[in-house]
């Protein structure tokens, strides 16, 4: 039954993914009244890990890397334990398996592949500080200004893919630039426990969790009145979107395209541990759905129950239905490790959205055309859709308000 009521408050937010949960956390230590409306029965937005007989499944491919500069002042880094991925990765390619390994973290690895492009990737990153143009997509970049060789270009696509969540790599090639200057310099981990240790450790530090409202989805806002779904009236003298692109599309009806890209996630179990590379494996082969996979559990054994084992496959935009794409991935697999891949066990696929970037030359508050000043915006998605960005920009509007 649709319940009724008007419900005051100073600040209502919109979306307790990590920007949203990070300025109740704000308000909250500084004794704002504020709601939060969210449309899920839990917090965390793209962030969520899934708890399946001892494994933990974390939505899409998930990482936080250890040189975020920002999100390091607000979460305990130390109470998460992070756990390192390799620097690097194995492409797959013709069934051969080469290894590019990042020479600032293990600068004697064996068979590293890095070496014979060293001076091509020394002369794409010189070149990257004169030319700050905008407009040329990820995929141009890597096939023209590359000159490294083949291999390694399907090693930087794949891994961009990935990164991006883009199977097109129509992103500009300054935010994959960016990205690769980050993992070039830092480590991917996950949380010992997870990646939803990230925004439940932000959670706990809200004080009155009873003003965040669950399983509620806005519909319309107009001026300082939000409709829910659920018919309830919210008045706030400020109105904060802290969602994704594609919530506010929908709430404001903008008509903007290409709002959320699709990734889709295989979980395996297995007790035999085939894989020995505590890192990603990146699909090198044009005609596969794979895109990467990697064991969790050999970078943090929590991943896992004892002596079993976690495979975790990624793939974009397949055409084939669930059946089909389980057979055709189990298939990719056998041919590059052969019959021990029989005993993976399907624990779960599912599809995940993750934000797209807003674009450049979209100004979602001029398109929103409200006559009021009082809705401000804030998330992944007005960077570059990492968790570094969410948390950046939410703290950034939290010291704007409360300076004013």
């Amino acid at each position: 039954m649709v319940r009724e009521c008007i419900i005051k408050s100073e600040f209502i937010i919109i979306g307790a993914g990590l920007a949203g949960l990070n300025l109740a956390r704000r308000f909250s230590l500084n004794n704002i009244d504020f709601k939060l409306i969210e449309k899920n029965n839990h917090f965390g937005g793209k962030i969520y890990s899934e708890i399946c007989n001892d494994f933990i499944l974390d939505y899409g491919f998930q990482i936080y890397l250890d040189n975020y500069k920002f999100s390091k002042k607000v979460l305990d880094l130390n109470n998460l334990n992070l756990k390192k991925f390799y620097s690097g990765g194995i492409l797959i390619h013709e069934n051969n398996l080469k290894l590019y390994s990042n020479p600032l973290f293990d600068l004697f690895a064996k068979n590293n592949n890095i070496w014979q492009e060293i001076i091509p990737l020394a002369s794409i990153f010189f070149n990257s500080l004169f030319d700050n143009k905008l407009g040329k997509s990820t995929k141009n970049w890597i096939d023209n200004d590359f000159k490294t060789s083949q291999s390694f270009k399907l090693f930087a696509k794949s891994f961009l893919r990935g990164v991006l969540l883009d199977d097109d790599l129509a992103i500009d090639k300054s935010i994959a630039l960016d990205y690769l200057k980050l993992f070039s310099l830092g480590h991917a981990t996950i949380p010992e426990y997870g990646m939803y240790e990230i925004p439940k450790q932000i959670y706990s530090k809200i004080d009155n969790k009873n003003q965040i409202i669950f399983n509620e989805e806005v519909k319309l806002i107009e001026n300082n009145k939000i409709l829910t779904n659920e018919g309830n009236e919210y008045l706030a003298n400020n109105i904060i979107i802290a969602t994704d692109l594609k919530s506010i599309n929908n709430i404001f009806n903008l008509g903007i395209e290409n709002v959320d890209r699709k990734v889709t996630n295989l979980y395996f179990k297995t007790d035999e541990k085939f894989l020995d590379f505590p890192g990603i494996y990146l699909n090198g082969n044009q005609n596969d759905i794979i895109n990467h996979f990697c064991m969790p559990n050999l970078i943090s054994d929590k991943y896992s129950p004892i002596g079993q084992n976690l495979l975790s496959v990624s793939l974009f935009n397949s055409k084939l239905n669930q059946k089909e794409i389980i057979n055709q991935v189990k298939r990719e697999l056998k041919i590059v490790f052969g019959s021990v891949t029989d005993t993976l066990e399907l624990i779960k696929i599912d599809s995940y959205f993750n934000d797209c970037f807003l674009p450049q030359d979209i100004d979602v508050k001029n398109m929103i055309n409200n006559n009021n000043s009082n809705i401000y915006f804030c998330g992944g998605y007005v960077s570059n859709s990492s968790i570094e960005s969410a948390i950046k920009s939410s703290e950034n509007l939290a010291d704007y308000l409360l300076r004013n």
